[in-house]
This record gives structure tokens, C-alpha cells and sequence, in this order.
């Protein structure tokens, strides 16, 4: 019974998000390369790391994904940038990331969500 609980909690520890987003990195936005403005200024580079695995089970890609870019987005946003960019996949539990200022945050946050409106599916009723 021991045996099945403590595998039971290292099953739910590999699909949990473990980076918590400092104060400022929820105004940081994660956008792809192709989706940078002409206003927006590089300042470096940071490549973040996370545990990619708990004892012998794998975390699950979009945790370690997500922790990530946590992490990326905190350290943005303590050199008062507002946008990081992964600058290639993850491996072993790392990524690299570009930190850029682009504009006001509440200027790009607009336009981000007026682009995403753009893609937006239209919802019919059905039947009638």
C-alpha cells in the first residue's frame, strides 16, 4: 500500500507547474520571433532551466514548457521588459529566450487581443 501512495505522489509532482510569476511578470507577453513590432529593443538573452524529470518519471511537455517560460517572463520582467520570445525548443529541461521591450504593455495587450479576435471561430446555433 506505501509502495502504490508514494508512486501515486510522484505521478502527481511530474504533472505539476512548480514556478510561481513574480509581481510585474503577468504584464510579460510570450510571443513567437515572426510576431515582434519594429519598436521593440532586445535586451539579451536569457536561457532558463527546470527539473525535467522527478526521480525516474518524465514531467509532462507542456508543464516543463510552462515553467519555462515563468521563469523567462520573471526575469523580463525585472529588467522592466514586457516581451520574451523563445528562441528554440526545449531541451532537457532548457530554453533560451530573447527579452525585449517593445512599447507600453497595455498598447501591445490591445493589439495582441485584437489579433486574436481576428482568428476567432464564429459560433452558429444549431438547427433553427
Amino acid at each position: 500500500m506505501r509502495k502504490i501512495l508514494l508512486h501515486a505522489l510522484a505521478v502527481l509532482m511530474a504533472s505539476c507547474t512548480w514556478v510561481p510569476l513574480e509581481p510585474g511578470a503577468e504584464n510579460v507577453l510570450v510571443l513567437p520571433e515572426s510576431r515582434l513590432t519594429p519598436q521593440c529593443v532586445s535586451l539579451g538573452k536569457v536561457t532558463v532551466s527546470v527539473a525535467d524529470r522527478v526521480g525516474a518519471l518524465e514531467r509532462h511537455a507542456d508543464e516543463i514548457e510552462e515553467d519555462l517560460q515563468a521563469l523567462a517572463r520573471n526575469h523580463a520582467a525585472g529588467k522592466q521588459a514586457d516581451t520574451v520570445v523563445p528562441l528554440g525548443p526545449v531541451e532537457n529541461g532548457r530554453q533560451t529566450f530573447g527579452v525585449y521591450r517593445c512599447e507600453k504593455p497595455e498598447e501591445l495587450s490591445r493589439r495582441e487581443r485584437q489579433r486574436d479576435d481576428s482568428d476567432a471561430v464564429e459560433v452558429l446555433p444549431y438547427g433553427d
